[in-house]
């Protein structure tokens, strides 16, 4: 991932980290993305269930490679699940969780191989990708053969590229995990290439009064679950936050907090946007428990 060095700074070295107790406002933001319990995934020596994945072993990266798990979560989920399915597999996963493939633009061009090959591939949600659209899966030769091959799928030095065959939608409570990987921020399941962010972002403030009598954030912290680009937008949107009124601190962007970094990956704007939203629903957390309006 392409971070500018103020992202790895602020990531390495947060500002207003930790927790306010008997703060005035919170505000928790965020969705974080899993997979159903028995979703298989490749490891250095193996395949498990995501559920019986231990913290310190290898699994495979989206790079091919393999790198360490940092952490297990577990969460209850009650909602909708994506069942996603191509030629070598399938999964069963929260409909925000990012998948690594193309997504086909509409055209008659796009329904041959040899145009195809030319788009780039990237990070999608799962709920953003249709039937037909290109899941990339890194070269594991003793998953991927050649005799999987046909016109609508192709390899390249790193990838073998496969249309989804079939997308379904279920209701589900219970359960659900995810894995946080060293280095690469992904790992495999048995068909399909995953991004392992799913960011939760908590926004702790305590009000105080100027000298003019206007109510300011005297002090705020921040709890964030989540990439470089969760904590780092987290950590400056509390920077740009502290000292100013609620007024003033309710026109800060997404974008005061992207030009402040010097720019985050295209796949990574939606950090900035959760620390934006984080910081306004402490502040509408704040006016609520005191029974007034903005």
């Amino acid at each position: 991932m392409d971070y500018t060095e103020k992202v790895l700074e602020y990531f390495r070295n947060p500002k207003n980290m930790g927790r306010i107790e008997n703060a005035d406002g919170i505000g928790k933001v965020g969705n974080p993305v899993c997979l159903y319990p028995d979703e298989k995934i490749i490891l250095k020596d193996g395949i498990i269930p995501i559920s019986q994945i231990e913290e310190g072993i290898y699994v495979f990266t989206h790079k091919g490679n393999c790198e360490k798990v940092l952490k297990l979560y577990k969460r209850f989920y009650k909602g909708k699940i994506l069942i996603l399915k191509n030629k070598i597999g399938e999964i069963k996963l929260t409909p925000d969780h990012i998948l690594f493939g193309i997504k086909i633009p509409e055209g008659d061009k796009y329904k041959r191989t040899k145009w195809k090959k030319e788009l780039m591939p990237g990070w999608y949600h799962a709920s953003q990708l249709k039937k037909g659209d290109i899941i990339a899966y890194p070269i594991l030769k003793e998953k991927v053969e050649n005799e999987y091959v046909k016109s609508d799928d192709w390899f390249d030095e790193d990838y073998f590229f496969t249309p989804l065959r079939k997308i379904e939608e279920i209701n589900y409570s219970g359960p659900v995990y995810n894995i946080e990987v060293e280095n690469a921020h992904s790992f495999v399941s048995e068909g399909f290439t995953l991004h392992n962010c799913g960011d939760v972002m908590w926004i702790y403030i305590k009000v105080g009064k100027n000298e003019k009598g206007e109510e300011i954030i005297e002090d705020i912290k921040f709890e964030t679950f989540g990439c470089a680009a969760a904590i780092a937008t987290s950590s400056v949107v509390t920077e740009l936050a502290k000292g100013k009124t609620l007024k003033e601190a309710e026109k800060i962007s997404n974008k005061d907090v992207v030009e402040f970094l010097g720019g985050l990956p295209p796949i990574k704007k939606h950090c900035s946007l959760l620390a934006e939203e984080g910081l306004k629903a402490a502040i509408e957390d704040y006016y609520r428990k005191n029974e007034r309006k903005r």
